[in-house]
């Protein structure tokens, strides 16, 4: 084999003979010619051995017809460079303007020489490299081949090598599959350099090599890190005559995967001037890098020629063309998304990753689009997720969140609120942006749902300290039009329409004590003696709970609105997510089972309204068991349903009898425990683990907060903390007879987190503790008063207005020296003794200092333990 070739004429006569040829030769280029009265004159030219050259002579040859015949092959070479032209230079011009070509493929061959040349596999030319024919069919050579292949997966480069000195000292010498067995033994040995050396043994003995056995060395370098020696042997392989195909595969391939797309790119160039092919994965990174750096037009061409070339469009291919469209803010790239995703879909057995259907989603809502219009979009993207039948993740429930509070749709968003919280992985808080948040607080607030919103700020609150969004996310902004906390909102409106339920008990400890039984209004009589209650505004038969008309009459299901359906739905503790159609179906079944219910009794019919309730048991986030029953809940005079049975926190069974699970009646210490750790004892050893604890019972897997009550500060220290208000210390309540005692709570532990509350806010918290006369409330509201006062004296003074903190802390006197009486005289109770801990922590009685309780976050440091207390007990008030 030959690197240069000197073709001559017959009559060639050499003037020069001690000029070596040699001296001729340039290495950047192909061919060296000379010219005459003719132009090219081939009489005398060198011609390096290169594929380059290889395809010209190919083309000269391919053009026999060429003229004058009498020197054809030198007319078609001059037709070829220079075109069909009279001019004799032609063909010197075509070399002038190809010098850049020619200069760049010349280097390109010095190059792979080199290359070659390092790793001892150094090839003269192109042609094939084998020597020895070998007959590696001769059935005398399979217990050598049968023992190489158990050794290879094994790594025993050794005794793969004596196997070999076997098969040469039997007179069957290796051929090229024994010597890949020895590559492959090396390779899975861990030694790249004893395969390459196995390789360079083959050559020397006159073996071709297989294709596979290049590709594998290549393979073990890039496993390496060491794309420059499986360069190397890349270009060894293209200049031994084997099929460089699979070994470019390879090498391609990696280049993309380290980082090197550019080099990547120049090889994808090459092979496929040389009409090969790359596969699958290739056009993967290929497009990827592309839409990486910003050529979208260059992906989708890469992306339709795969067609033309028979290589299989996968899910990877469309993704990042698709995620680069999604991710620029205008509606024509979303429109060309849109379009690549139908054509994605359109191509059998494809589908989408969730990650870029999520990136689709996030497309639509940057664009600000019309609520109609973007609802549109987002069915649109929930149909191409069921095609490509993916489930939602998080990401996905936080983006559907956003959309439907753009679309105004509430009781979908807090479906996916539901999942969001409920989640367990810290990304939610990251994923969450502030904007969103603020925008649920606003519309849970101004749809009058203090209990969704109760359980929005628990999440916030009960996140770390480095997941907490800022104060003024937790308050959700200002109320422009009643300068309340959007937390507040509610609250004000309720106490301006005097919608707001009186407290119960007899007026000591207010709302704390008298726990609301029915989340509607207080029942009236009807014309014929019938007894209703309200839910939401809408009249219901207090006995069967039905939607009834001002005169009691029936009303069909076909002419109930909405928000008449979501009413009896909430009284009869059904779920209210779905279209209309969806809500009178659940609507038709609930009135079916309160039915049957009762026509099955044989013996006395009971009173009351028929319920049906259901107690699930979680264990590790996961439902393991769940129990049907239907109770009767007893209506009192007022007919205001009593569903005191349906809020029982800490796992206890809403059920009696046959229908209680069989579990150990729990010892009286384990009871007491658990009563002190619902009214936030004051002993640490209280919150511990306890499996009794974990699930809830609920009502069709809702579950409710217990009493209210405040966790006393353990162990004072400077500007600490007195009274540690946080959302596992819940208040029992409904979205309808939520009031002063829940908004206390909320803004306590908003301020907290530094929320303070607004002069609005306190003004309405005083007016509603002097209206109701509750104590408890009372003594809170004076506290949050003296802690704003703390950060701004001038908005507290105002609030709180000429005498009436006094006038607070003379509601709270009574029910002081009643506890304290009690207390002395050791008979204060186990429901009385928190209040009356709380109310010296409050700095209240006792002779206590009354200082400012509560001091915006950021003035001290977290109390130890009551993050994990809340962690755990969310787990168990599952409050949406």
């Amino acid at each position: 084999m030959y690197d240069w070739l000197w073709l001559v004429d017959a009559d060639t006569l050499a003037m020069t003979p001690s000029v070596p040829l040699t001296d001729y030769i340039d290495e950047r280029f192909d061919m060296v010619l000379t010219r005459d009265c003719n132009g090219i004159n081939t009489g005398s030219w060198l011609i390096r051995n290169s594929q380059w050259t290889e395809a010209m002579l190919a083309a000269i040859y391919a053009r026999p017809d060429a003229e004058p015949k009498v020197w054809w092959e030198q007319a078609a070479l001059i037709q070829l460079a220079g075109g069909e032209s009279d001019d004799p230079y032609a063909g010197l011009n075509w070399v002038q303007q190809n010098a850049a070509e020619i200069r760049r493929q010349s280097e390109i061959e010095q190059l792979e020489k080199e290359q070659a040349q390092s790793v001892g596999l150094y090839v003269r030319g192109r042609a094939p490299t084998a020597q020895v024919e070998v007959n590696e069919d001769d059935p005398e050579r399979f217990l050598w081949h049968k023992r190489l292949a158990q050794l290879g997966p094994q790594g025993d480069f050794a005794k793969a090598e004596a196997v070999l000195q076997e098969m040469a000292r039997a007179g069957h010498p290796p051929g090229p599959r024994a010597y890949h067995a020895l590559v492959f033994t090396y390779l899975k040995g861990n030694s790249v350099e004893g395969a390459l050396d196995a390789i360079c043994r083959e050559v020397k003995a006159g073996i071709q090599p297989l294709p596979q056995s290049y590709a594998a060395v290549v393979q073990g370098y890039v496993q390496r890190g060491d794309t420059s020696m499986a360069e190397a042997v890349w270009a060894s392989n293209r200049r031994s005559g084997v099929d460089c195909g699979p070994s470019w595969l390879v090498l391609t391939s990696a280049l993309f995967r380290v980082g090197q797309e550019e080099r990547g790119m120049q090889l994808l160039e090459q092979g496929e001037s040389e009409q090969r092919v790359g596969d699958a994965g290739i056009y993967a990174q290929v497009i990827a890098y592309l839409c990486r750096m910003g050529d979208v037009e260059a992906a989708m061409k890469r992306l339709n020629e795969m067609k033309e070339k028979g290589v299989g469009k996968r899910p990877e291919h469309f993704s990042p063309i698709i995620e680069f469209l999604a991710s620029a803010p205008n509606l024509q790239s979303m429109q060309e998304a849109e379009s690549v995703t139908q054509q994605a879909l359109a191509t059998p057995s494809l589908y989408l990753t969730r990650g870029t259907l999520n990136k689709l989603l996030r497309g639509y809502l940057s664009l600000h689009l019309p609520a109609e219009e973007l609802g549109a979009k987002v069915s649109l993207c929930q149909e191409w997720a069921r095609q490509s039948d993916v489930s939602e993740d998080l990401e996905t429930h936080v983006l559907l969140l956003e959309a439907f509070l753009q679309t105004g749709d509430l009781q979908a968003a807090l479906l996916h609120w539901g999942y969001i919280r409920s989640s367990t992985s810290t990304d939610k808080y990251d994923l969450l942006q502030h904007d969103t948040i603020i925008k649920l607080i606003q519309e849970l607030s101004n749809a009058e749902l203090p209990l969704e919103l109760y359980g929005v700020l628990g999440m916030l609150y009960s996140a770390n300290a480095e997941h907490r969004p800022p104060a003024t996310v937790f308050q959700g902004g200002i109320d422009d039009a009643t300068g309340c906390s959007h937390i507040a909102v509610w609250f004000h409106r309720r106490l301006k329409e005097d919608r707001l339920l009186r407290s119960g008990g007899d007026g000591e400890t207010g709302g704390d004590q008298g726990a609301p039984a029915e989340a509607g209004e207080a029942g009236q009589e009807g014309e014929e003696g019938r007894s209703f209650v309200f839910m939401d505004g809408v009249r219901l038969d207090a006995s069967s709970l039905r939607i009834v008309t001002e005169r009691g009459g029936p009303v069909a299901l076909s002419k109930v609105t909405v928000r008449e359906i979501r009413a009896e739905l909430t009284a009869r503790r059904q779920p209210l997510y779905g279209n209309k159609k969806e809500l009178i179906k659940r609507l038709q079944k609930a009135r079916a089972r309160m039915e049957e219910g009762g026509e099955g009794e044989s013996k006395a019919e009971p009173t009351g309204v028929p319920q049906e309730v259901t107690e699930t048991h979680v264990e590790g986030g996961r439902l393991v068991s769940e129990y049907k029953q239907t109770i009767y809940l007893p209506v009192n005079a007022e007919g205001v349903v009593d569903d005191s049975r349906l809020f029982r926190p800490g796992g206890k069974s809403l059920f009696g009898g046959e229908g209680e699970d069989e579990e150990e009646e729990e010892d009286e210490e384990t009871s007491s425990r658990r009563r002190r750790r619902r009214r936030g004892g004051d002993d640490d050893d209280d919150y511990d683990d306890d499996e009794d604890e974990v699930g809830g019972s609920g009502l069709d897997g809702y579950s409710f907060m217990d009493l209210y009550n405040s966790t006393p500060v353990r162990g004072q220290q400077p500007g600490a903390t007195l009274v540690e208000v946080t959302f596992a210390t819940a208040p029992k309540f409904t979205n309808a007879s939520a009031g002063l005692p829940e908004m206390v709570h909320m803004h306590q532990a908003a301020t907290q987190l530094g929320a303070l509350p607004t002069q609005q806010d306190l003004v309405d918290l005083v007016t509603a503790c002097i209206a109701q006369q509750d104590p408890m409330a009372a003594a809170r509201t004076v506290d949050l008063l003296r802690t704003v006062h703390t950060a701004d004296p001038a908005a507290a003074a105002e609030a709180a207005g000429a005498g009436q903190e006094e006038q607070l802390l003379l509601l709270v006197e009574p029910l002081l020296q009643r506890l304290e009486k009690s207390e002395q005289a050791g008979r204060l109770s186990e429901d009385d003794g928190p209040l009356l801990r709380e109310l010296r922590a409050l700095g209240m009685g006792g002779g206590r200092p009354a200082a400012g309780a509560l001091m915006p976050a950021g003035g001290q440091d977290d109390e130890e333990g009551v993050d994990e207390d809340w962690r755990e007990l969310y787990a168990e008030f599952d409050m949406l």
